[in-house]
């Protein structure tokens, strides 16, 4: 997982470097997490549905403080993606019908030390009639370490995220997001757990399933980000 985020951060400072700043929608800034479905203060586009329906890949990334049931594991954010790492070749882009979208993915990677990674995994989601807001999205995730007897998994739903029109990539990118204590209430459940087999051969399990929202140190955030190519 460590692989596919470092992964992550080189192609995002390539994109920076690639396209600069832009903002072709020509769309007035707003504050991100905004609800603009019916707002009348900006100049939108009245529909970037027929937009989103050409974008094949997302990603998914909570950030908070996330409050762990035990002292052995420390998760710090759930991220999920429908992209597989470089070097695999099959791809497993979203299938979109109307306002719904849904991926379902299935491969087997390498880390740098050679160890084989299993990740499988579903996300699916319906948006509004004009595009502005996801309505619902519900995203699972597990990733199998095969030679050390351990599996991660990553669950989360969520619900009424806007789409974040000032997001400086947004013509390549559309995301909608959520910043801040306010995320509580796009939540509808989350949980995060590792198993693993002990030095006696017995499997243990660590869960994660609450968040501290109101962590000043830690501000949450919520990002559901698309993209053309992984």
């Amino acid at each position: 997982m460590i692989t596919r985020r470092i992964e992550g951060v080189a192609i995002t400072i390539f994109s920076i470097l690639l396209i600069g700043s832009c903002d072709s929608l020509n769309i007035e800034k707003v504050k991100p997490g905004k609800n603009i479905e019916n707002s009348n203060e900006i100049n939108i586009p009245n529909n970037i549905l027929s937009k989103l329906q050409k974008y094949k890949y997302i990603s998914i990334d909570f950030n908070a403080n996330i409050e762990n049931d035990n002292d052995i594991v420390s998760f710090s954010s759930l991220n999920i993606y429908n992209s597989p790492p470089s070097g695999i070749v099959k791809s497993y882009p979203l299938e979109w019908n109307g306002t719904s979208f849904s991926s379902k993915f299935d491969y087997t990677w390498n880390l740098f030390s050679g160890e084989k990674v299993h990740n499988t995994g579903t996300i699916s989601g319906t948006v509004s009639a004009t595009g502005l807001n996801i309505n619902s999205l519900t995203a699972h995730e597990s990733s199998d370490y095969l030679t050390e007897n351990m599996t991660y998994f990553y669950d989360i739903t969520v619900k009424d995220v806007p789409y974040q029109s000032d997001y400086e990539y947004n013509e390549y990118s559309p995301r909608f997001s959520i910043h801040g204590t306010s995320v509580s209430q796009n939540i509808s459940s989350f949980s995060m757990q590792w198993d693993y087999v002990d030095y006696e051969g017995v499997t243990q399990s660590r869960r994660s399933t609450s968040v501290n929202y109101n962590d000043p140190n830690d501000e949450p955030f919520l990002h559901i980000t698309f993209s053309e190519s992984n």
